[in-house]
């Protein structure tokens, strides 16, 4: 079932990602996910822009990648959208970051 997002509950979120906002949006993303009775995932898959633009879009598009890392589930993301416009802005933060390793990839989960 997609969970029933406000207008307003999806800019604040795509706002939160996108200025690097970590305090504000993992609360109001617990608080939407545990109202909607589903996952964060769940509630992050839906929170789309007018232009289809995501959290992660955001996040990495404007250099976030260090705060909102948890919200890539692996690697093998590259595999399934290299062409997108996140696999892009990651793809750019990586070349500027350096090389990650699995261990950096596991700490930056918590």
């Amino acid at each position: 079932m997609a969970p029933k997002l406000s207008e307003e509950e999806i800019d604040d979120l795509i706002y939160f990602s996108r200025s690097g906002e970590k305090e504000e949006f993992f609360p109001q993303l617990s608080s939407l996910a545990e109202r909607e009775k589903l996952s964060q995932a769940e509630i992050l898959s839906s929170a789309k822009d007018a232009g289809q633009s995501t959290c992660l879009h955001m996040a990495t598009g404007n250099g976030h990648l260090g705060e909102f890392g948890f919200l890539i589930p692996a690697p093998i993301f590259f595999f399934f959208v290299p062409n997108s416009l996140v696999a892009y802005h990651l793809k750019r933060s990586a070349v500027s970051l350096g090389p990650l390793s699995s261990a950096d990839v596991s700490a930056s989960r918590g």
